[in-house]
């Protein structure tokens, strides 16, 4: 993951412009850069250092449009399991990431 950037915050301004929110681009490297297609929230919180509302308001849009989906939950489960589903926009994610970075450096 390459989006979380100590003092520069250029990705931050790359992920404004690109998708109208500061921490889309920082939410989607997140979930590009996970181990496997599976995640939770709290796992993308962790690698982000982002609120955990901001990441669940953004997962929401991500599985609006079909690029996450919820995984159905075992008995007594309490996190939610989602699932990336295979597209060209994580691998765009990730060199959106590497260049905003790049840019800042």
């Amino acid at each position: 993951m390459r989006c979380v950037s100590g003092r520069d915050d250029t990705d931050l301004v790359w992920s404004k412009t690109l998708f109208g929110n500061r921490h889309m681009l920082r939410v989607a490297d997140s979930i590009a850069a996970a181990r496997g297609s599976e995640f939770t929230a709290p796992e993308v919180v962790g690698r982000t250092k982002l609120a955990g509302s901001t990441v669940h308001r953004l997962l929401e849009d991500l599985t609006t449009v079909g690029l996450v989906e919820r995984l159905p939950r075992e008995r007594r489960e309490r996190t939610q399991r989602y699932s990336r589903r295979s597209h060209p926009f994580w691998d765009a994610a990730s060199l959106l990431c590497k260049e905003a970075v790049g840019d800042a450096g």
